[in-house]
């Protein structure tokens, strides 16, 4: 028999036997051979699924409950091959469960070429191999046991830096049950990703094959790092981590809806993107898990001279809610030569399904934001201007404008479904220069950032100071540089004037609208 659906898969089967009697009754059942079973798709990249050659094997569907049996005998799934001794199943009947009575194991296969398929751009190579052995028994109690686990090799990630072994050493799944009490169990070990494991139980019907979402479980877990630098590969391009990080924890609640106890801690931690400017250290935290919610203790990080600390809480129940609130002193944001900003300020953050509520106050300590590296057009030096030309030059107020974008911190655009309230504060200080395109000032002024109706509005004043604007030969200085925001940010009130100094006729220009 030849399948195929769509054009895109293809289910090849080719058997010979013969129906046989059951139990007196004649013709009640089927016993043979299947020659030829496959089961792949057809569509690139073409992927088998089941390839089977010459399995033994029985149906009865009279004489008592349908039932099946195979012989010993071994299939190819994915990739992997399936080798059983014995595989039973008997239908259920008046209300009772279907029975299972299976043991099998999976030869070692390769892990690096099915992750190459699911993420193929991540990277994934070396030799790691995994096995697994099944042994399950559904009558007259639930008897399971099953194992997955590292046979030999390691996984690799190679990325623009180069490859990286995970140095893995132990990794293991395991599942078992009998006499209605059900164990979980997990184990990870890697000298690049560190140490963590786990054991959950459950205790329900002895002949439940599955536990029930209210089943009471308990257990425990653990994780410890000793350098997240080396989980680098799993951050976006440019990022890098830094600290150790150890968590630990009971596990209760039901298996629908596990609840933690315990603690996450964390030192030295950092994060820095050298291209961005981004350098944060001295990272320390200490999380509270209980049960349902999480509860930050302590979490402290320096930029430059300056530090950022953070506390809050989190629930996770049928209602789940998060509460924040950040301080910052002094702190470095960014750091690079041409953009840096030191800030101060404090912030408030409620987060749950539906609405996102953050009010805050932040004044830039000092910044310099230097956006082109380099000086404004000039004319050739076949130009003569013989009249006013009909565009202003780059004026103060705009370069001021994009400045100012840069120098307060973005606000997060929620998706659709999420209300938003914002309340933000952004003064810029006394110590806050911009410099480029022909451009030298000061900025000063504040803007508030709101979120009326879920569109972002901006309402305040900035101001250019001690600044001059240098462009077509000629260094004008500005006199008086305002732009004003009500409500869109994409439409500022000008209000520039910038003369030529040490003249005795007052020359320059002047912008408004």
């Amino acid at each position: 028999m030849r399948g195929t659906g769509l054009g895109r898969s293809e289910l090849v089967l080719r058997a010979e036997g013969g129906l046989v009697d059951v139990g007196g009754e004649r013709s009640a059942g089927w016993k043979g051979t299947i020659r030829d079973l496959l089961a792949r798709s057809v569509a690139a990249p073409s992927r088998t699924w089941i390839s089977a050659r010459d399995v033994r094997g029985s149906i009865a569907w009279a004489g008592g409950p349908m039932r099946a049996e195979l012989d010993p005998g071994s299939a190819d799934l994915l990739g992997a091959t399936l080798r059983w001794s014995r595989i039973a199943w008997r239908a259920g009947e008046r209300g009772a469960a279907a029975a299972l009575d299976a043991h099998a194991v999976i030869d070692a296969v390769s892990v690096a070429p099915l992750l190459r398929t699911l993420q193929p751009e991540f990277g994934w190579g070396g030799d790691l191999a995994v096995g697994a052995h099944v042994d399950v028994r559904s009558a007259p109690s639930v008897v399971v046991e099953v194992v997955v686990e590292r046979v030999r090799g390691d996984l690799t990630v190679t990325d623009e830096y180069g490859t990286q072994s995970l140095g893995l050493s132990d990794l293991r799944l395991g599942v078992a049950a009998n006499e209605g009490q059900w164990s979980f169990t997990s184990a990870l070990a890697g000298s690049a990703l560190g140490v963590a494991s786990g054991a959950v139980t459950a205790r329900t019907d002895p002949h439940a094959a599955w536990p029930g979402a209210d089943t009471p479980i308990q257990g425990v877990f653990e994780l410890r790092v000793a350098n997240l630098g080396t989980w680098g590969t799993w951050v976006p391009a440019g990022w890098r981590l830094a600290g150790e990080l150890h968590a630990s924890a009971a596990i209760g609640g039901r298996f629908g809806a596990p609840s933690y106890t315990g603690h996450v801690e964390g030192s030295h931690l950092g994060v820095r993107n050298f291209l961005q400017g981004v350098n944060v250290t001295d990272g320390d935290l200490a999380l509270a898990l209980e049960g349902n919610s999480a509860r930050i203790e302590r979490f402290t990080a320096r930029g430059g001279s300056g530090t950022i600390a953070l506390e809050g809480d989190a629930s996770f129940d049928d209602a789940p809610v998060a509460r924040l609130k950040l301080v910052a002193r002094k702190f470095e944001m960014l750091g690079r030569i041409d953009r840096r900003i030191v800030a101060s300020g404090d912030a408030s953050m409620r987060l749950d399904r539906t609405d996102l509520a953050l009010d805050g106050a932040f004044t830039v300590d000092e910044g310099a934001i230097d956006f082109t590296r380099s000086d404004a057009p000039t004319l050739g030096d076949d130009v003569e201007v013989i009249r006013r030309p009909a565009a202003a030059p780059l004026s103060p107020a705009a370069t001021a404008s994009a400045a100012a974008a840069a120098a307060s911190p973005a606000p997060i655009v929620a998706p659709a479904t999420r209300q938003v309230a914002l309340d933000l504060r952004v003064g810029m200080g006394e110590k806050l220069r911009i410099r480029g395109r022909g451009l030298d000032a000061g900025l000063r002024g504040e803007l508030r950032l709101t979120s009326p109706g879920g569109r972002l509005t901006v309402d305040g004043t900035l101001r250019a100071v001690d600044g001059t604007y240098q462009a077509y030969g000629q260094k004008l200085a500005i006199d008086r540089g305002v732009l004003t925001f009500v409500g869109p940010i994409e439409n500022p009130r000008l209000d520039i004037e910038a003369t030529r100094p040490n003249l005795d006729v007052r020359v320059g220009v002047v912008v408004a609208g």
